[in-house]
């Protein structure tokens, strides 16, 4: 199902990012997974991937394992965690990027709390590169081909 926010330019789409930025200061995004709604924060700043694990464990039907990794923590801290390749839909587009498990609720719990948005997982820069996403903040959208 294609949302009506998407936007066809000369072959490339564009996605607004007015309601996350406006609600939480932040790039946000819905996508489906076995047509429930989730929102993924768009993190510029991270290298991987990641989904909460309280998420995987509900979606963990859809998921494939598919190895360990480990990834320094927002404090610095090492942490270990499985990556799994879970496929979900955006603006009528498939993608299964691989996504580090772990547990996003303490990171993400204050934004929850005051804008009553609760952020499941990230898309970090190896997907933007990998799918040729780009973040304008002079325009609020996010462009793709």
């Amino acid at each position: 199902m294609a949302s009506i926010f998407a936007v066809v330019m000369s072959g490339n789409l564009s996605f607004p990012l007015s309601y996350g930025l406006k609600r939480a200061n932040l790039p946000l995004i819905l996508v489906e997974i076995q047509d429930k709604s989730l929102c993924f924060l768009l993190d510029t700043g991270s290298n991987i991937n990641m989904i909460d694990d309280a998420v995987y464990e509900h979606f963990k039907d859809a998921a494939e394992q598919v190895g360990e990794f480990t990834h320094f923590g927002i404090e610095g801290n090492s942490e270990q965690a499985i990556t799994v390749k879970i496929p979900f839909l955006f603006e009528g587009c498939t993608f299964a990027p691989v996504f580090s498990v772990v547990n996003l609720g303490n990171a993400f719990s204050k934004v929850h709390e005051e804008c009553g948005i609760p952020i499941n997982g990230l898309l970090g820069n190896k997907f933007f590169i990998e799918h040729g996403w780009v973040l304008d903040f002079e325009k609020l959208e996010l462009c793709w081909q």
